[in-house]
């Protein structure tokens, strides 16, 4: 079982099983405590022999932001991905491993990359076929695995075209940095530990389109069975696209089956997302409310109380530093009494 924390000196555990899926959203203003707060569960899940890859879009990962009881705990059960300086190891161009042991054509897994670039990077109909022919080059010439994700601009330069060099103007952000490089997804995530992925140098529009391509990636690794119960975390994610079909949404959707859990954390549930949006994070299956911004604690309180509106209010208004107030299926006491539906306050203590 995961301790989230404590109510009334008795400890709390996440009821997974009973829960929807394994995915858990934290909101709370800043300083409230909630980055502190997916770090201890982080180090919990870790101690519990699982797997976490976390994205660090703002440095919240940083040694000098790890929360100094939880530092040695990490030091020695981390894999750093310094993507800025080394590159994420990825194989963007790896074909997908089919359940009876096909592998997938050529021709599928160039459309497959052309699909997670066009997720990302808005391409009209002559650019996605100048991509395709690019990508196509790099396949069969093996230069992703000489050059990393760069080897592309070979391939839209020979065309000659202005389609071709507009492609390339448009993925500049990613062709001049080579932030993807070649190498099996055990340099990425090693089980059994903290992989973070530190974007926090990147621009943040660079930070969100490298995540969503990495997201995408990860996605049909786990479509394909190569990787499987992992949570995967993100600190302050509003900027990572929710859209339909994006890969965050159908982490959201259908994570459960594969054995993936979101931990999502963010400062404001009202002005971020739009209603579509909020009804999917809402169900996820742990919610954990820290104190809210002072416009958004009526919207919180509905959540939680329904007509007790004011008496939630009152609650979330008097939270201090580290209590939230947990929604979902979790277990007070070792054996004690499963919470499916009562909104719970609670401390998360390490």
């Amino acid at each position: 079982m995961l301790q989230l924390g404590m109510t009334n000196g008795i400890k709390v555990y996440l009821g997974e099983k009973e829960g929807m899926n394994k995915h858990l959203t934290i909101w709370g203003k800043s300083g409230s405590g909630k980055s502190v707060a997916m770090q201890i569960i982080t180090s919990r899940i870790i101690e519990n022999g699982g797997t976490v890859l976390a994205f660090d879009l703002h440095g919240t990962l940083s040694e000098k932001n790890i929360y100094a009881p939880l530092r040695d705990k990490f030091a020695g059960a981390t894999n750093n991905v310094e993507a800025y300086t080394e590159g994420i190891p990825a194989n963007l161009f790896a074909p997908a491993i089919f359940e009876d042991g096909g592998v997938e054509r050529p021709e599928d897994t160039v459309s497959a990359f052309c699909d997670i670039i066009e997720k990302t990077v808005s391409l009209g109909v002559r650019q996605r076929a100048a991509l395709q022919r690019a990508a196509k080059y790099v396949l069969e010439e093996n230069l992703y695995a000489q050059k990393g994700l760069s080897a592309l601009e070979d391939g839209l330069k020979l065309q000659k075209t202005d389609v071709a060099a507009n492609v390339a103007d448009k993925l500049q952000f990613l062709l001049g940095r080579n932030i993807f490089k070649d190498a099996d997804s055990d340099m990425l995530i090693e089980h059994g530990k903290l992989n973070i992925i530190r974007l926090s140098k990147f621009d943040d529009k660079t930070q969100a389109l490298v995540s969503e391509l990495l997201l995408a990636h990860i996605w049909r690794r786990v479509l394909s069975g190569e990787i499987k119960d992992l949570y995967i975390m993100i600190d302050e994610f509003q900027n990572i696209s929710l859209k339909k079909g994006s890969a965050l949404e159908k982490f959201l959707v259908e994570g459960r089956k594969y054995g993936i859990g979101l931990i999502l954390a963010t400062q404001a549930l009202g002005i971020n997302f739009t209603n579509s949006q909020q009804k999917l994070l809402l169900q996820s299956g742990i919610q954990l409310y820290f104190k809210p911004a002072e416009n958004e604690i009526r919207d919180v309180a509905k959540i939680l109380g329904g007509t007790e509106i004011a008496a939630y209010s009152m609650l979330l208004s008097r939270l201090d530093i580290g209590e939230c107030v947990a929604l979902g299926p979790i277990q007070i006491g070792e054996t004690g009494t499963l919470v499916s539906s009562s909104p719970t306050k609670l401390k998360i203590t390490v």
